[in-house]
C-alpha cells in the first residue's frame, strides 16, 4: 500500500523508533525522583498515534517470503482456501483460534491484507495497552523500549502467530496487576489459542503465583545455565517426547530444517542479552531492597521461562523458544527504574539503560543479525 520495497521495512521501522526514542528519552534527563509520586498519569495521544502508525505500517506491508518469511506461507494458504465454505478445524496440530480466524477471513473473501492488518492490530494494540497499564506515568517511553527490543519487529512481520499470542499474554499479565481474574483467564486462553507455545508461560505463571521467592528462580536459572553450558540435552529431549511431532522437530531436530543462524548451539549472545534484566533484578531486590510484589512476580516469571529456554538452547530455531521469555524482557528491564523507589538519579539511570538497549538492538538487527 505504501509502495515501499520489503527490504526497506526493517531500517525504516528502526529509523522511526530511534527518532521517537531519542526525543522521548532525552526528556528524562531533567526529571527528579519525586516525579514518581507527584506526576499525574501520562496522557494517551502519543501512544495512540505511535501504535496506529505501527499497525498500519506493518499491517499493510507487502507479502514477501524473503523479508517476512512466514508471511508468504500464510498468504499462500489464504489464497488456496479463499472462497471455500468455512468449517471449524481442531486438533493438537492446529492453533484453534489463529488457524480458524485465517480460514474464516478467507472463506468470506476478505483481502489477505485485511487479515494481516487484523493480526498487526492485535499485536501492537496489545503491546501498547500492556505498557500503558504497567507504566501509567511513562507510557510512551515504555512503549518505545518495547518497540526497540530484539524480536519485536520480527514477531510483527514473520512470526506473527506467536507475536499476537505473546501480546495477548502481556494483556493477561496487565490484568493480573489489577487482579481482574476473568480477563486474566480469558486472555491467557485466547493467547494459547493463537499459538500453543503460550502454554509454557501460562504454566510458569501458575508456578510463580505459588512460589514467590526470587532466590529460588535465580538459583534455577544458574543451574539451567550450567546444564546448557555443558551441553546436557536430556531435558530438551524429554520435553520433545511430551509434545506433538511438529513442535518436537524444533526441540530435538529432524533434519528437515536447513542450517541457518537460528539453529541451536550455545548462544552466548542470547545468554548475555537475556541476563541483563536478571542482573538489574539482582541489584533491585538485593542492593536496593525493592520488595514490590508486582515487580518480583514479573521478574520471577521472566527468570523461570528464560531458564527453561536455557535447557532447550541446542534446539532448532532456539530464538523461537527464547522469545517466550524475551516478550517480557523490555517490561522487566525498566520496571524497577520507572515504577519503584530506586535510590539515586533513577531517571538518568533509566535514560542510559534505554539508550543502551536501543543501541544494542540496532546493532543486532541492522548489522549483526
Amino acid at each position: 500500500m505504501f509502495g515501499i520495497a520489503p527490504q526497506y521495512y526493517l531500517p525504516i521501522y528502526y529509523g522511526i523508533v530511534t527518532i521517537l526514542s531519542l526525543l522521548v528519552f532525552s526528556q528524562y534527563e531533567s526529571y527528579t525522583n519525586d516525579r514518581l509520586t507527584d506526576a499525574p498519569d501520562q496522557r494517551l495521544p502519543g501512544v495512540i498515534i505511535t501504535t496506529a502508525l505501527m499497525l498500519l505500517f506493518i499491517g499493510l506491508r507487502p507479502v514477501s517470503d524473503e523479508s517476512f518469511v512466514d508471511m508468504a506461507n500464510y498468504a499462500a494458504l489464504y489464497d488456496m482456501i479463499k472462497g471455500n465454505s468455512f468449517s471449524f478445524i481442531s486438533g493438537p496440530e492446529f492453533n484453534f483460534i489463529f488457524d480458524n480466524l485465517l480460514r474464516f477471513y478467507a472463506s468470506i473473501n476478505l483481502p489477505v491484507a485485511l487479515f494481516f492488518l487484523t493480526i498487526a492490530a492485535i499485536y501492537f494494540i496489545g503491546i501498547a495497552w500492556a505498557c500503558s497499564v504497567f507504566f501509567p506515568k511513562d507510557r510512551m517511553a515504555a512503549l518505545l523500549v518495547y518497540l526497540s527490543a530484539f524480536s519485536t519487529f520480527a514477531y510483527g512481520t514473520n512470526g506473527i502467530k506467536a507475536g499476537a499470542a505473546a501480546s495477548l499474554f502481556l494483556m493477561a499479565l496487565a490484568f493480573y496487576q489489577k487482579r481482574e481474574w476473568f480477563w486474566v483467564i480469558l486472555l491467557a486462553v485466547i493467547s494459547a489459542g493463537f499459538h500453543h507455545s503460550m502454554i509454557v508461560p501460562i504454566l510458569a505463571f501458575a508456578v510463580c503465583i505459588i512460589i514467590k521467592n526470587p532466590r529460588v528462580y535465580f538459583a534455577f536459572w544458574v543451574v539451567c545455565f550450567f546444564i546448557s553450558l555443558f551441553h546436557v540435552t536430556f531435558f530438551q529431549e524429554l520435553l520433545g517426547s511430551l509434545i506433538n511431532d511438529h513442535d518436537a522437530e524444533y526441540l530435538i531436530g529432524s533434519g528437515r530444517f536447513v542450517k541457518t543462524e537460528f539453529l541451536g548451539g550455545f548462544r552466548l549472545d542470547f545468554v548475555l542479552y537475556s541476563a541483563v534484566p536478571l542482573v538489574l533484578g539482582l541489584v533491585a531486590v538485593g542492593d536496593k531492597r525493592i520488595e514490590s510484589e508486582k515487580y518480583v512476580f514479573l521478574l520471577n516469571l521472566y527468570t523461570l521461562i528464560n531458564g527453561l529456554w536455557l535447557l532447550c538452547m541446542y534446539s532448532d530455531f532456539t530464538n523461537r523458544i527464547a522469545y517466550l521469555s524475551w516478550m517480557l524482557l523490555p517490561i522487566v528491564l525498566v520496571y524497577p527504574l520507572l515504577n519503584e523507589d530506586w535510590e539515586g538519579d533513577r531517571y538518568r539511570i533509566f535514560q542510559w539503560v534505554a539508550y543502551a538497549h536501543l543501541a544494542f538492538n540496532l546493532i543486532m538487527e541492522l548489522f549483526y543479525w
